[in-house]
């Protein structure tokens, strides 16, 4: 349970599996009437793959409607292929303007980067097939075929189910976090040393259980309206906090330690216990809540950067898609020198490992995880196909485990999602009697040539840096908190504003989502030091902001705040406008007394128990307060 809470990761293996499962059996019974081509029966089963995978669309008819474009553009790119002779310098000419494209098509949304990567798989597949145009028809069909059953899997045998999901994971965090406080409870009451090592670790699931129901509220608005979701949104903060003051009083203790030390620390295990009580109350009152009487509110997903206007070098989808294809240009020609088979592994290699990146520091994390899991899978896979030998009823089982859990670890490491597909395609190989450790080793020469080719082009063409994009990212999420805060403190009447505030609010949780991913490759294996720091507090900051932020949505969505309260926002917005000139990384905020916020109403806000509280004014005030903590941290950090 606290493994993989929601059975998220166990749900889309089990999709995938099943889908390309059902596929080949239906090939399978179809095969004793209709006949078709061999190349229909491999675009059939790698879209398979590519379907269950690629669409992400948040609803069924959505998801359809991208199958079905997914289908005729992949389906088109094959048919181009097919009417080019042959010719390599025509196939390479179709598939760098498909990946230009596929590139291109990401600032339009998750359905069209979904519907990008399907078709470029489709070229790549076409590329290596050279299937001639006799057999598109039999293509075409394989292509509906394997959309349908993939549809059929996401919608109606594996569909989401968040309520249930959300209370899994609710349950997960809750059940770390009590073995959490038992455990160091227990160390205390006997006098022992803290199992610093196990602390850490469940106090990191419980934190990222929480994370993962954050996720869900605003997936499942038939049980949850917005009041109890920004309620539970914030005991789930409120829990994660608590966790973290456990950690890292925990982490500064040892079994001699004594007096204030130790009173801290059971202090904090106490308002851990007290907060666990409040979010199963809370929990528990999903689905009592009249969710018909409040109006919902629209979920917030991560939004990739706006495209400026202006010149298309201003925009980072053109930007990335000159990228990506020039570095699969550089892939393309030095795989043709290597194999004229098998260079598309280079192509695929440089086109993936820009997916889902921002900066140069994302490309060259994937660049080395992606080459890393290939070699060390290559000398597994060898030894495994040796001894398999090409033997049916062992290889099956082999084959399906390796792919199964490929899908299962893909969220938690590229390179062990490399390393398992490797293993499965050198028993695939054997099978096919076409494995030789030869073969293996071409697959290692393109995918380094892949990856260091994209990482090159990542530095040397058009770069984006890792920290620039954070910055940025950052400040729009800062620029989305100064909004809402003016929000707050218009003058509107009770309908429109509270209207406002839930739009202003999504576009926050939307702009802090989209830091969280453009900050995530400085939390990697390759940065350290004042990078990763950097990184570590301002993520932070952005979480305990966003927190604060929800509670004063909450407060004021329907009343406006009063004289004292409306003084102390617009201090907090006037810190926001003037960062100082001297701090080039974040902005540095001014002194809270200043910008027409008196220091008697810091004193009146700040005399208030920073613990959480359910009263309407307490509350204002310690979110408030809090605010302005978390910018004079900010400011003070080295």
């Amino acid at each position: 349970m606290t493994s993989d809470p929601g059975r998220v990761r166990l749900r889309l293996a089990v999709r995938t599996m099943l889908t390309m499962g059902l596929v080949c059996l239906a090939l399978l019974l179809l095969h004793r009437w209709f006949p078709m081509a061999a190349p229909a029966y491999a675009v059939a089963m790698l879209t398979a793959l590519q379907g269950a995978v690629a669409i992400k669309d948040a609803t069924a008819g959505k998801r359809a409607v991208s199958r079905v474009f997914a289908a005729l553009c992949g389906f088109a790119v094959i048919a181009a292929i097919s009417l080019v002779e042959h010719s390599i310098l025509h196939i390479s000419a179709v598939l760098l303007g498909v990946i230009f494209w596929a590139v291109f098509i990401r600032q339009f949304g998750a359905r069209w980067q979904g519907i990008g990567a399907f078709t470029f798989m489709c070229g790549v597949i076409a590329a290596f097939l050279k299937a001639p145009d006799t057999d598109l028809m039999d293509i075409a069909i394989s292509l509906a075929l394997s959309g349908f059953i993939a549809h059929f899997v996401r919608n109606f045998v594996l569909p989401e189910r968040p309520v249930q999901d959300f209370e899994r994971a609710i349950r997960a965090s809750l059940l770390s976090a009590d073995r959490l406080q038992v455990g160091v409870a227990r160390s205390l009451q006997a006098g022992m040393a803290i199992d610093l090592r196990e602390t850490t670790q469940l106090a990191r699931r419980a934190q990222e259980a929480a994370f993962l129901c954050e996720s869900y509220l605003p997936a499942m608005p038939e049980a949850v309206d917005v009041k109890l979701a920004d309620l539970l949104a914030m005991r789930l903060f409120d829990l994660r906090l608590a966790i973290e003051r456990v950690l890292d009083d925990a982490l500064k203790v040892d079994h001699k330690t004594s007096g204030p030390e130790l009173a801290v620390l059971e202090k904090q295990l106490t308002e851990l216990r007290d907060i666990e009580v409040k979010v199963r109350a809370d929990v528990a009152s999903i689905g009592t809540s009249s969710s018909a009487l409040s109006p919902k509110r629209p979920p917030s997903v991560p939004a990739a950067a706006p495209s400026p206007r202006g010149s298309l070098l201003a925009n980072p989808f053109f930007r990335q898609a000159v990228q990506v294809t020039l570095a699969s240009a550089i892939a393309m020609t030095v795989g043709l020198v290597l194999s004229p088979e098998r260079w598309f592994w280079a192509v695929m290699t440089a086109f993936l490992i820009f997916s889902n990146t921002q900066s140069r520091g994302a490309v060259a994390v994937r660049g080395l995880n992606r080459a890393l899991g290939t070699a060390v899978g290559i000398c597994v896979g060898i030894g495994l196909a040796t001894l398999v030998h090409g033997n049916l009823y062992w290889t099956i089982p082999l084959v399906t485990i390796s792919i199964f859990a490929a899908f299962y670890l893909m969220m938690l490491s590229y390179a062990m999602m490399t390393f398992l597909i490797t293993i499965a395609l050198s028993l695939i190989y054997g099978i096919l009697g076409e494995f030789t450790p030869g073969l293996l080793v071409l697959r290692l020469e393109e995918t380094l040539v892949g990856a260091f080719a994209g990482i090159i082009v990542s530095l040397a063409v058009l770069p984006q840096s890792t920290r620039g994009q954070a910055r940025q990212a950052f400040d729009r999420f800062l620029s989305a908190f100064e909004k809402l805060l003016g929000d707050i403190i218009a003058e509107e009447g009770d309908a429109k504003r509270h209207s406002r505030l839930i739009a202003s609010v999504t576009a926050l949780d939307t702009a802090r989502a989209s830091f969280v991913d453009a900050a995530s490759p400085m939390q990697s294996f390759i940065s350290f030091g004042a990078t990763h720091r950097w990184a570590y507090q301002n993520l932070k900051y952005a979480s305990t902001l966003a927190y604060a932020a929800h509670l004063l949505e909450r407060r004021f969505s329907h009343a406006s705040p009063n004289e004292k309260e409306q003084q102390a926002i617009a201090g907090i917005r006037a810190r926001l406008s003037h960062p100082a000139e001297n701090n080039l990384e974040t902005p540095a905020l001014e002194n809270p007394v200043q910008n027409n916020l008196s220091a008697s109403v810091v004193n009146d806000l700040a005399a208030n128990d920073l613990a959480a509280n359910d009263s309407a004014d307490d509350t204002a005030a310690y979110a408030i307060t809090l605010i302005h903590q978390t910018l004079d941290r900010h400011d003070n950090a080295p």
